[in-house]
């Protein structure tokens, strides 16, 4: 399997991203400074088609995108009023192009009303929003990708306060409450009748985070969670079956950091049922994993502090991954890797102490209760954004060039300048990197333009690679200082 070209360096801050049919991905994210959302397509090659920011008076807060089977983009977030502090759930839908098609914001009634948690599925969206409610519980409401609403309801009981929301295959959903010390789980399906509510433990205690829930394909309900009892940060995972009862020996744990700081996993299963994690420990690192069927470790690799904390997770070119971190400091990463194989330059190998930890579900009682929301129609004022993407340490395939178009460089070793010789059907040249044998990237001064010769005084002495995105794709030449 060819690796993915796509292995880029957005300035701005990238919240969550997915994939288009055509392998392009789509994004949404936040310009440092600016009270405005970004949207934006970059393409398999790397270049950016269309971008642009949904700007308004009062702040937009997108949280969270989503792909239909025809390529429309839905976007989610939060409309927050700049004097009162106010905040309407948002939903919008763009066309492939970059076209809004239409935008809406959610009324329940409430003079708070902050979108907690989106899925999307079968030509509908599911939201979790903040309720009329005593005890700020949460409306459930599905919406279809016309912009009408289906239904809303709200729990008829004051707890459990459903903040997160996830679609099965069959497109019921499951509501979760994260926050301590519940554990509980709701199973609705597409008319908004409760199917089964459960309270879940693991080893005698209710204080779980849930990170994600899946559809396997063996037809289980994977649970990704951690949980605040236990010392260090363990990711655990275990599967329910139809009726929401735990499958005997699914249970596992995995100890990716024994410091602190670590949740926000992304999470992504293929059709072999293997199960792939990306995950926040320390605050400043990332670790990946990748687990079979069964449960056992694949691979973990850890980045220290490059590229940074995780954002998210996502397919990519069939069973390939898409990784969007950030870089703390205001920035983002765009890396793809394949399955199976982590990308090797910027991570380290990491050995995972495994735990079997005790899971159980118990029956609860929970109703719904109709609840009036509406929709109303929001006009956005789009504002088209330039995005220069920058080429990333990572690993990614050299393009394809006929024989005798190769890149060159000299002299070798390298002293002060490091010349390099183009093919001619290059192109333009967007933008270059120098990453030592450690996948440190160093700083350069070649006007981002390599056959101008680059500065290499300032490196040490040892190995490098010179990666250069060119108009027609990625390219990576190795020489030594």
């Amino acid at each position: 399997m060819a690796q993915p070209q796509l292995d880029l360096a957005i300035t701005d801050r990238l919240q969550a991203a997915a994939t288009l049919s055509t392998n392009d991905v789509v994004a949404i994210g936040k310009r440092i400074g600016v009270s405005a959302s970004l949207v934006m397509r970059i393409n398999d090659d790397g270049t950016v088609p269309w971008s642009f920011s949904l700007g308004d008076e009062d702040r937009i807060q997108l949280q969270f995108i989503h792909v239909t089977n025809s390529d429309e983009i839905i976007v989610t977030g939060r409309l927050v009023d700049s004097l009162t502090n106010a905040q309407d759930p948002l939903v919008a839908m763009i066309d492939a192009s970059g076209s809004l098609l239409w935008a809406r914001t959610v009324e329940c009634g409430a003079t708070n009303e902050p979108l907690m948690s989106t899925s999307y599925g079968s030509g509908s969206i599911h939201l979790a929003v903040v309720s009329t409610l005593p005890y700020r519980s949460k409306a459930l409401m599905r919406v279809f990708t016309s912009g009408t609403l289906s239904w809303a309801v709200v729990p008829g009981s004051i707890s459990p306060h459903y903040d997160q929301v996830w679609r099965l295959a069959n497109n019921d959903v499951i509501y979760a409450n994260r926050l301590s010390p519940n554990g509980d789980l709701i199973r609705v399906n597409g008319s908004g009748s409760v199917v089964w509510a459960k309270h879940f433990e693991m080893n005698g205690s209710g204080n779980n985070f849930f990170e994600h829930i899946a559809t396997l394909p063996n037809g289980n309900t994977l649970l990704a969670f951690w949980n605040n009892t236990i010392p260090g940060n363990t990711l655990f995972t275990v599967e329910l079956d139809g009726p929401g009862d735990v499958v005997p020996g699914t249970a596992h744990g995995y100890a990716i950091d024994t410091v602190g700081g670590s949740w926000g996993c992304g999470t992504v299963v293929d059709g072999d049922g293997e199960r792939t994690f990306t995950c926040r420990t320390n605050g400043t690192d990332r670790t990946d994993l990748q687990v079979d069927a069964n449960g056992a470790v694949q691979w973990a690799f850890r980045a220290n502090s490059v590229p940074g904390t995780s954002a998210g997770l996502a397919r990519y070119n069939d069973d390939d991954l898409l990784l969007l971190s950030g870089d703390g400091a205001g920035g983002s990463y765009l890396e793809a890797m394949n399955d199976g194989a982590p990308a090797p330059a910027c991570t380290t190998s990491d050995t995972l102490l495994t735990t079997s930890p005790v899971c159980t579900t118990t029956d609860i009682t929970e109703t719904l209760v109709p609840a009036v929301c509406a929709l109303n129609t929001f006009m956005p004022s789009i504002t088209p954004v330039t995005i220069t993407p920058g080429v990333i340490c990572g690993t990614v395939g050299t393009a394809e060039l006929s024989a005798g178009e190769e890149w060159r460089v000299h002299p070798v070793p390298a002293t002060d300048v490091l010349w390099v010789d183009a093919p001619r059907n290059a192109g333009a040249i967007r933008s270059i990197a120098i990453i030592d044998a450690a996948g440190r990237a160093w700083p350069t001064s070649s006007a981002n333009d390599p056959r101008n010769g680059v500065d290499v005084s300032m490196l040490p002495p040892g190995a490098y690679v010179l990666r250069v995105m060119a108009q027609d794709g990625l390219h990576q030449v190795r020489f030594m200082r």
